[in-house]
């Protein structure tokens, strides 16, 4: 079944095809579909997409996200964590469990904090047209097979390949086969590890 809200309306907790919001809709209980669409205003508990999930407007939930592809271009808040086989955000990501994804791109100018990143393609950076002093992605810990960061703060960072770059305040770098720090970036320590 298909739902589609252009007003105001709620979904129930159950299994559904594909959700669109335009309007401002209101999940219930677990919710599950083949895709999810938003460019309103969305909450809810928990939500998990076999195929797409992509929000352009604002969407708020309590629980965990789960999604073969996420797309986030508007703000994204999560008390729970976000799993996906991708990973791709240009809005506002406030997620305070993990990101766990094969593939994860983050480009913001405004603030996004994540408890932490788990993936083997991270690469995050500012928006070139931010003029923001102030750092753009702030997380516990990032791990991944090859990582590339601009504007993170973050204490522990882990990967094979790692590119540090200006505007990072990394507290731990491990790697395990290569890495470059730009000039512009702080790094406490560099361990090489494997």
């Amino acid at each position: 079944m298909d739902i589609r809200i252009s007003g105001r309306g709620d979904i129930p907790s159950g299994e559904y095809e594909k959700i669109s919001v335009s309007g401002k809709g209101v999940l219930h209980g677990s919710v599950r579909a083949i895709s999810f669409k938003s460019s309103g205003t969305v909450r809810g508990e928990s939500i998990e997409c076999k195929d797409v999930l992509k929000v352009s407007g604002r969407a708020s939930f309590l629980g965990n996200v789960k999604s073969g592809e996420f797309s986030a271009a508007g703000t994204f808040k999560t008390d729970g964590s976000i799993e996906a086989d991708s990973v791709k955000v240009s809005g506002v990501l406030k997620c305070k469990g993990a990101i766990t994804s094969k593939d994860v791109k983050i480009s913001t100018e405004l603030t996004t904090t994540v408890g932490e990143i788990k993936g083997e393609s991270i690469v995050i950076k500012r928006k070139r047209l931010s003029v923001m002093k102030r750092k753009t992605v702030v997380s516990s810990e990032i791990n991944g097979d090859t990582v590339s960061l601009s504007y993170v703060e973050c204490p522990v960072v882990t990967a094979k390949n790692v590119v540090v770059g200006r505007g990072c305040k990394i507290g731990i770098v491990r790697y395990g086969e290569e890495i470059k720090i730009s000039k512009g970036a702080k790094v406490g320590k560099i361990e090489k590890i494997y």
